[in-house]
């Protein structure tokens, strides 16, 4: 009986061991490293989840520069920013008179003749300025310091005393600093850091008033603030949540990607 012809008869093919060890090795490899794939996956998009704030960011508000020429003739004035997706708003309003930046300071200038229009004083009115952390967005303010100028004297009666009187969402006072020349070190800059001053964090919702005291009056320089979402707490102005963060886009996807490998991998087992 002859075998199979070489022109059209049935051929058999053999795979010998040698050929479907190589062949199987690739395979379990390709599994392992889908597996291994989707284990990473699984961790970034939880990590992902974990409950991370918005990054901080410093302000620095300069009234002898851009924002007090912003200011300069008006009586209120919103200062916008955002956090990635998060917006906030200061919101600055003088009371006596109108904001005025002049080359030799920036203060509040009152109706009438004879006032010191570079400077927050008590000569024709009582002038002072509120600053309000008006905003919704889940995010904190941290008062960093606030710079004065031509502070003199060492705050006894008559001398340059100014009074920074910080309120909650809820209006109510939270607590009190009185800034001379005396307490600042010399340079008229009132530090916030638990050693100078009080460290003070508000909600939004929140402000502070800055008036005169005593003295002949004083100006401002630089306020400096640090808004983070870590510091929220739930205040009325953010919604009535603790401040849970939301998973990022980024979760969604890296997710999907880890179930979808899964699948593959279930699939090819």
């Amino acid at each position: 009986m002859m075998g199979p012809s070489a022109s059209g008869g049935m051929k058999r093919s053999l795979i010998s061991k040698d050929q479907i060890t190589p062949v199987l090795g690739q395979t379990l490899k390709d599994e392992s490293l889908m597996l291994r794939t989707w284990m990473v996956n699984l961790v970034f998009a939880l990590l992902a989840m974990l409950p991370f704030r918005a990054d901080a960011i410093e302000i620095s508000l300069d009234f002898e520069g851009a924002v007090g020429m912003s200011l300069d003739g008006t009586d209120l004035f919103i200062y916008s920013n955002t956090i990635q997706l998060d917006s906030f708003e200061l919101t600055l309003a003088a009371t006596g008179g109108d904001f005025n930046k002049t080359s030799s300071g920036f203060g509040i200038n009152a109706p009438g003749a004879g006032d010191d229009t570079d400077a927050f004083d008590n000569g024709l009115v009582s002038e002072s300025m509120r600053i309000a952390f008006s905003t919704t967005a889940e995010v904190g303010v941290r008062i960093v310091s606030l710079e004065f100028d031509r502070l003199t004297g060492g705050g006894g009666v008559g001398e340059d005393q100014a009074l920074l009187s910080f309120y909650d969402e809820n209006d109510a006072l939270q607590n009190s600093v009185t800034v001379t020349n005396a307490n600042t070190a010399g340079d008229d800059t009132a530090n916030f850091n638990s050693v100078d001053f009080p460290e003070l964090i508000f909600q939004p919702g929140s402000y502070f008033d800055l008036s005169v005291v005593d003295g002949n009056g004083f100006g401002i320089e630089v306020l400096v603030v640090d808004i983070d979402g870590s510091y929220y707490t739930g205040g009325s102005g953010g919604g009535s949540g603790g401040g849970g963060a939301v998973p990022e886009p980024a979760a969604a996807c890296l997710m999907l990607i880890g179930f979808a490998a899964l699948c593959g991998y279930r699939r090819r087992k």
